[in-house]
């Protein structure tokens, strides 16, 4: 594959994208590589409310970050969920919050109706054989990226 190739799909990439290929370069660069001890060691990421394990590439993103600071827990929330449970950011001798800056940006689709601009409501495909529902999902829902922030309790 030419540099040229290589550089265009790198700068298309967000920025979430590039910090996690910058840090598996410089994992292989470092001669760890993605499968010793140091890059997976830890159980996988959950929610720190419900327990559900974080997927994909969000899993990649926390695995790094607890690596990268030193982390023993695998559980993650974002800032509503701590709110919800009365925890805060801890001050500083100043008593302003750490939490500035902090935490890990993790992405996810959430699937809209394209005339109402709405979440989609997938009861809409109850009834529909496997051929309509695809092609009701083509004609009429498109996936909308978004990123919010978690932290490390």
């Amino acid at each position: 594959m030419s540099d040229e190739l290589k550089t265009s799909a790198y700068d298309r990439l967000t920025p979430q994208r590039k910090l996690l290929v910058d840090a598996v370069l410089s994992n292989l660069e470092k001669g760890t590589g993605l499968w010793k001890q140091g890059w997976s060691g830890g159980s996988a990421p959950v929610s720190a409310i419900t327990g559900k394990q974080y997927n994909g590439v969000n899993r990649i993103f926390l695995l790094l970050a607890s690596m990268e600071n030193g982390y023993a827990d695998n559980r993650w929330l974002n800032y509503k969920q701590m709110e919800y449970k009365g925890w805060h950011f801890k001050m500083d001798e100043e008593g302003k919050s750490l939490g500035k800056g902090a935490g890990v940006a993790i992405e996810y689709f959430e699937l809209r109706d394209k005339e109402t601009k709405q979440p989609f409501d997938k009861h809409t495909l109850d009834g529909m054989t496997a051929e309509e529902r695809a092609e009701y999902m083509d004609e009429n829902v498109y996936p909308l990226r978004k990123f919010y922030r978690v932290f490390s309790p």
